[in-house]
């Protein structure tokens, strides 16, 4: 698989979770637009995090890890899921000594 389709496959892996979520709320909310999504920050998030879900998918895809759609779309939907726990196997960085004060 090209690293294109398994970008487009994370991406919509990633679509598939938040945009249920954002449907159930508009039709739980009248047709009206949910107000957390009325942001640019919120915009901003999602698209950060969209971008990430295509890029571990492809990531997983050339590392031979993924080799299909469904686990593409997998890794995109789990995308943050799998940042917090690739991040709590970093070391915690060390914090500055404290200055003497006079």
């Amino acid at each position: 698989m090209e690293w294109w389709e398994l970008g487009l496959w994370g991406l919509f892996g990633g679509f598939i979770v938040d945009g249920l979520e954002f449907w159930r709320l508009v039709r739980s909310n009248g047709g009206v637009w949910p107000v957390q999504y009325r942001s640019f920050a919120s915009v901003a998030a999602e698209i950060v995090r969209l971008i990430a879900g295509a890029g571990l998918a492809i990531a997983f895809g050339k590392s031979g890890q993924v080799t299909g759609a469904i686990g593409a779309v997998a890794i995109g939907a789990a995308a943050p899921l799998i940042v917090e726990k690739l991040a709590q196997q970093l070391p915690s960085l060390p914090t500055p000594p404290e200055e003497n004060k006079p």
